[in-house]
């Protein structure tokens, strides 16, 4: 980490993992240093980049004290945003992806609503932007009547129960209770936010939201996000155990059915992606006929929310079709969700 003279405890810590984005990477940077709230320090870690992006780093943080730079070897995102914890000074944390965007007041909305016993603070609306050079849109995180301040039940409800707000980005954490409870973010998996959030909400005293969109998303060409994993069925399984095991420790026994929602969206969403892959219908009917997916068909007790009507009327219609156990009609329905989601 490079060196810095000592200076006040700042409020924030902005932790930005940084790999392969040197195209991105001083938008970003600048986006935390035109904050209406400028009591920041910001961590930059290098995950081993192999582009122009470490020298980057290197020259904002000699030109900012507010700035550090941590260098390690390339171990993925969680180990990056590990690694920001384990550095960071501040009384809070925010956890940025280095080619997305701050909106100006983000911080200062966040901090405003980080009352004496809100240990959250979550956005309702992002805005996504694309290098593609489509029209933004804005989008909603969370709809207004499913929220509550109570965490665990958030988590029951919303991440599990509705597949949102899994996102650890651009939310607002207080950094001694992360440490408190050595709240990591699981290193080897992909969808990792869901789990550090499932961690930190089981000690949480509650949380608070923010109704307006305090970031923008990049939505860009060769991102992990969107593209088909033929091992991403481990990752379902893998989240399904983590969810299972946060409701046996945090919840009553008839939550359970929230983790059954929870499992089918992923495997549903992981089907459609699966359609447009090669052998895609094969595959498509393998994961619809799995045992546990059938399992989670007789238990939902909520449908996913999606931004678009159409969307979700189609992947309401296929956890129908898969209750009533009608898996001829329900692969129809996810070849032709998938053609409609993109």
């Amino acid at each position: 980490m490079s060196g810095k003279e000592s200076k006040a405890t700042p409020m924030i810590s902005v932790v930005i993992p940084v790999y392969k984005t040197e195209k991105y990477l001083r938008e970003t940077v600048d986006s935390v240093k035109a904050q209406t709230f400028a009591d920041w320090e910001i961590v930059l870690v290098d995950d081993g980049s192999p582009d122009n992006a470490p020298a980057i780093c290197d020259e904002l943080a000699d030109a900012d004290p507010r700035i550090s730079v941590i260098h390690k070897p390339n171990g993925g995102l969680s180990s990056a945003r590990n690694a920001g914890i384990d550095a960071a000074a501040g009384r809070f944390v925010l956890f940025l992806d280095s080619d997305d965007i701050l909106e100006p007041n983000a911080l200062e909305l966040g901090l405003g609503a980080m009352k004496q016993t809100v240990d959250a603070v979550i956005p309702l609306r992002y805005v996504k932007f694309f290098d593609s050079g489509e029209p933004r849109v804005e989008c909603l995180h969370i709809p207004k009547g499913e929220l509550t301040d109570d965490p665990r039940e958030f988590a029951v409800k919303v991440l599990m129960g509705r597949g949102r707000a899994w996102r650890a980005s651009s939310n607002l954490y207080r950094l001694s209770l992360i440490r408190e409870y050595g709240v990591r973010f699981p290193e080897g998996y992909t969808a990792e936010d869901i789990v550090f959030n499932l961690r930190y909400y089981a000690h949480a005293r509650s949380i608070a939201f923010v109704d307006s969109p305090t970031l923008r998303y990049r939505k860009r060409d060769g991102s992990i996000t969107g593209t088909f994993d033929p091992a991403f069925m481990d990752i379902i399984d893998y989240i399904d155990r983590q969810a299972r095991a946060f409701v046996s420790e945090n919840c009553p026994e008839s939550c359970m059915g929230y983790t059954d929602s929870l499992y089918l969206r992923n495997a549903v969403m992981y089907a459609c992606q699966a359609a447009s892959a090669p052998e895609g219908g094969k595959r498509v009917r393998e994961i619809l006929s799995a045992e546990r997916v059938k399992k989670a068909a007789s238990g939902y007790v909520s449908y996913p929310y999606f931004d678009g009507k159409v969307k979700r009327l189609f992947i309401r219609l296929v956890f129908i079709l898969q209750r009533l156990r009608l898996r001829g009609l329900s692969y129809l329905a996810v070849l032709a969700a998938s053609k409609i989601i993109g």
